[in-house]
């Protein structure tokens, strides 16, 4: 079984651990394997300086890439802008919601202040 296990980490298929449970080894595998890191965030479309954007994310470039608070860091987006004065802002996601992506863009359309 560990033999098996180690062929498909080879192939980075799965992503396996190995698991002592009651004296036993037991291989826990997994479909996904660990996300990269992100190389960058960055702002289209923004007069707001990005220092102050990037504050409302959750996540940073080296952080491991996570679409759950990608699609938190849009809505966050946006809600920051309204607040600004920006009542018609709207926030796309340009890269980072797709596997693979190596980064993340926004793409901002601030609407009238």
């Amino acid at each position: 079984m560990r033999i098996l296990a180690s062929a498909v980490v080879s192939l980075s298929l799965f992503f396996c651990i190995d698991v002592c449970a009651l004296g036993a080894n037991v291989p826990v595998c997994s479909s996904e394997a660990p996300k990269p890191p992100l190389q960058y965030v960055k702002f289209f479309g923004n007069t707001i300086a990005a220092r102050h954007l990037n504050k409302r994310l959750e996540f940073k470039p080296g952080s491991r890439a996570n679409p759950r608070l990608i699609k938190a860091g849009r809505k966050n987006l946006e809600l920051y802008l309204r607040s600004k004065g920006f009542s018609s802002a709207r926030v796309i996601i340009a890269e980072g919601a797709k596997e693979g992506d190596v980064g993340v863009v926004y793409v901002i359309n601030e609407g009238a202040q």
